[in-house]
């Protein structure tokens, strides 16, 4: 299993400036954030009621273009929403969580605007965004990282869909599988057989399930992709062809020996630099915590058989003592109350 956490520099959010009067702008975020194309419109529904109150707090404010939303007056209008005094350290955890949720809402309404505009239009990147209250530091790493929360989901969703570099669609393809609860060393070796036909094109209809193979004790592991996860392989795999990049053995990871820890850790790092670039800036986070929170979301909704599926693979594939064991394991990850997890437990 790739190491959780590696010390490193992580680089600030890249999103380019787009220009958009408030009030349009607040119809285009609330329009493409009901669409279903980053998510379950009931899912988002908490942040599309967050982006509008930001939005009236800035139309209060004065503000008339989203893209004059940087600096101390993102940062006032981030406070003012999350009902504290300014962003800083003297915040309680509940406050810090809540500017948190807010800060990163904001983060994700700039990041849309690239969707419903033309590529012409976009401006140089935004600079003097609102940081996380619990920014991350240089070479600070995270040992035990918790789940992703939806905002956080959302900012890396957002990000990979507007990113068609052609450098960046083998990290999409990567970031799909792990929102689908593979480990970043699980997705480095990601079999292309399950994704496209022996002509090396896009299967005709790219499967939501795809068999990950882990380490030899492990076997492997079927996992349903999102929605979105097998939207974005779809179209990722339709832009390498249009490309013409190399796709046999080559789908998320280039470098040798796929399945290795080296190539894990390739990944992850890769994985960390372009969410930090989506503007998941947060201390307790990296892309670990992607596959915790599709375990999470399937523990919530589908019990616990489905959250150990996800995470080990079929019971059949391990003794009683060994399954006991993985139910702790993972309820030790969840960062969950106890009377929570206890009602969602099959």
């Amino acid at each position: 299993m790739a190491r959780k956490s590696t010390p490193t520099t992580y680089p600030t959010v890249r999103i380019p400036a787009v220009s958009k009067p408030l009030m349009e702008a607040a119809s285009c975020i609330g329009t493409v954030w009901r669409s279903g194309l980053l998510g379950d419109r009931n899912e988002l529904e908490p942040s599309i009621q967050t982006a509008q109150e930001l939005t009236l707090t800035a139309r209060r404010a004065g503000v008339d273009d989203f893209a004059e939303l940087t600096g101390a007056l993102a940062r006032n209008v981030v406070a003012t929403v999350a009902g504290v005094p300014q962003l800083g350290a003297t915040l309680t955890d509940e406050e810090k969580a809540k500017v948190r949720r807010v800060r990163n809402t904001f983060i994700a309404a700039q990041a849309t605007l690239p969707l419903t505009t033309p590529r012409d239009q976009w401006g140089e990147p935004l600079t003097d965004l609102p940081r996380s209250p619990y920014a991350r530091k240089a070479n600070e790493s995270c040992r035990y990282p918790r789940p992703w929360t939806v905002d956080e989901i959302l900012l890396a969703r957002i990000h990979f869909w507007t990113d068609t570099r052609p450098s960046s669609l083998r990290p999409g393809i990567a970031y799909a599988l792990v929102e689908a609860g593979a480990t970043p060393r699980d997705a480095s070796a990601a079999l292309d057989t399950d994704l496209i036909d022996d002509h090396g094109n896009p299967a005709p209809e790219t499967p939501t399930t795809v068999k990950v193979h882990a380490r030899a004790r492990r076997g492997y592991r079927e996992l349903k992709l999102t929605a979105f996860g097998a939207a974005l392989v779809a179209r990722n795999l339709d832009l390498m062809k249009q490309y013409e990049l190399p796709a046999r053995e080559r789908l998320t990871f280039t470098g040798a020996k796929p399945g290795s820890g080296d190539a894990g850790m390739s990944v992850q790092l890769y994985l960390n630099k372009h969410t930090a670039w989506a503007g998941v800036d947060d201390s307790t986070t990296n892309v670990s915590g992607i596959a915790l929170w599709r375990q999470l979301q399937l523990l919530s909704t589908a019990g616990m058989t489905s959250a150990l599926n996800c995470a080990f693979g079929r019971k059949s594939q391990f003794t009683t003592v060994q399954r006991a064991r993985q139910k702790d394991r993972l309820l030790d990850r969840m960062f969950t109350d106890q009377d929570t997890l206890r009602s969602w437990i099959d």
